[in-house]
């Protein structure tokens, strides 16, 4: 059946102008982020772009601690926290959604001689460890369908019925920015390897996500071989009347080095001596209870412990 058959018949159907990954003006100008020199350890900028029409994007390391999970010293654990500035230099442009990936492996050097295993495992993250919901609107949402309408049972269709058995239905839909993230099952090494986060801006206020944010993340490690953090980033973005027509642009990162990870270096990062009385290396465990985590975190706008937007100083 053709979209314009399926409309004339009143299935429901999408109408979306998907243009999808790397369109020229993502790729121009920009190179990926290396290791310099190749083995590189630990280096404060995960990932930085710079393409037309004025996008920028960077993500950096600001605190990195190896230690363990409670005193006994049984269970290796490793704390990071990356900060996130995302902005358009150029006017009527914004960021609709957000979607980034770290995915933690072994050092493939050091499995391929046999050596230790580090077995990197998520172990808890933030910020949205439960999916978070602010700024909410709602809205009249008014559709022209033909033949039977289909109306869930929530909502109440009112219209009249023209020469050509046109029916308008009318109903109120909710509108929010949303933040959300999980860790993922690697079902090949029997791991959760891999974490991830999605912001979403409110549709109908069309503000864009936040351009700043930072995330953490606690893994568990087998012992203190090297390991890796691969990184990934996809962002919906455009020109603001193109986004309210239905036209969706993606930009993702070109992939970088991996972030190669050494348990055996001292803590470090431009955050480390903002927080470095409150975690301590051998009770890093302690951070994944009671949203402790949270605390090392933000996003611009947002007051993440009281779960809503910041309140006028």
């Amino acid at each position: 059946m053709t979209s314009q058959e399926a409309f004339l018949s009143g299935e429901s159907t999408l109408f979306v102008l998907r243009e999808e990954e790397d369109p020229p003006e993502s790729v121009a100008g920009e190179t990926k982020t290396h290791n310099v020199p190749k083995n590189e350890q630990q280096r404060g900028v995960v990932t930085f772009r710079d393409s037309e029409p004025g996008l920028t994007v960077s993500v950096e390391m600001v605190l990195c601690v190896h230690g363990w999970e409670n005193p006994d010293k049984q269970q290796a654990v490793s704390l990071m926290v990356f900060d996130y500035k995302l902005h358009y230099t150029k006017g009527d442009y914004y960021i609709r959604s957000v979607e980034t990936e770290f995915v933690f492996d072994e050092m493939t050097v050091s499995t391929a001689l046999g050596g230790e295993r580090a077995n990197p495992e998520v172990l808890a993250y933030a910020p949205f460890e439960k999916e978070l919901r602010w700024n909410e609107t709602t809205a009249d949402v008014k559709n022209e369908r033909h033949g039977d309408a289909k109306v869930g049972g929530n909502y109440i269709a009112t219209a009249e019925v023209s020469a050509g058995g046109a029916k308008e239905i009318s109903h109120q839909q909710k509108y929010f920015d949303r933040g959300v993230a999980s860790r993922k099952y690697n079902n090949k090494s029997r791991r959760w390897d891999r974490v991830s986060w999605f912001l979403q801006q409110n549709g109908i206020q069309g503000h864009g996500v936040p351009s700043t944010f930072s995330v953490a993340i606690l893994l568990r490690r087998a012992s203190d071989p090297m390991y890796t953090g691969t990184f990934d980033l996809r962002v919906e973005a455009g020109l603001w009347e193109n986004l309210k027509s239905g036209i969706r642009r993606f930009f993702r990162k070109t992939e970088d080095d991996p972030v190669i990870f050494n348990p055996k270096r001292r803590p470090e990062g431009s955050r480390l001596m903002k927080v470095q009385k409150d975690i301590d290396e051998e009770k890093l465990g302690a951070l994944a209870k009671d949203d402790e985590l949270i605390k090392l975190v933000k996003v611009w706008g947002l007051d993440l412990e009281s779960f809503g937007p910041l309140q006028p100083s």
